[in-house]
């Protein structure tokens, strides 16, 4: 427990909850590490093993079509699963929340539910600071950002903030989406 402590007061930005640190002290070494290679920091990193992760990404054009995208990937990272779709039209925050949201029920459908852990990427701090924390979201998306977050309250469900340069499959996919 005093590892797990440590390793969170030690990395502050890190969505890993205690608890799974504590379950799994595994989960610490597959933190992103302090890189001085500026090019390996903003490209896609592998999951650990065990792990699925899904990129995501909403985009919308200037008229206010949006689309969204998404892009799972393996230890290896081996593409399992795309999706492109359009999602109408809104604000692009809507269109990154929804596309979270796509991928939670693409994934909870999939072969890999029962025997993977899930990490979710996507490039908007917005949309995950509001899923994680649903009392700071806007009121509008209070429903939508509390039924998302429960998936994150357990140890098998992680969401993180990356950098635009590591999200640029699934920004291709939105784009495209859009129509």
């Amino acid at each position: 427990m005093r590892a797990a402590w440590w390793f969170k007061a030690k990395k502050l930005d890190s969505s890993i909850s205690l608890e799974s640190i504590f379950s799994d002290p595994s989960l610490s070494s597959s933190f992103n590490k302090p890189n001085h290679n500026r090019d390996a920091r903003c490209s896609w990193q592998p999951p650990p093993m065990g792990f699925l992760k899904y990129n995501v990404d909403g985009a919308c054009d200037k008229a206010g079509r949006c689309g969204i995208g998404g892009v799972l990937r393996n230890h290896r990272g081996s593409i399992l699963q795309e999706f492109s779709k359009s999602v109408g039209s809104g604000s692009s925050t809507l269109a990154e929340i929804l596309a979270i949201k796509f991928a939670i029920e693409s994934f909870v459908n999939s072969e890999w539910f029962s025997s993977s852990r899930l990490i979710i990427e996507s490039d908007s701090k917005v949309a995950v600071d509001w899923i994680s924390f649903p009392s700071s979201s806007n009121p509008t998306f209070s429903n939508l950002v509390q039924e998302l977050n429960v998936y994150f309250i357990t140890d098998r469900w992680m969401l993180r903030n990356i950098r635009r340069s590591q999200n640029t499959r699934a920004d291709i996919l939105a784009k495209s989406g859009i129509g």
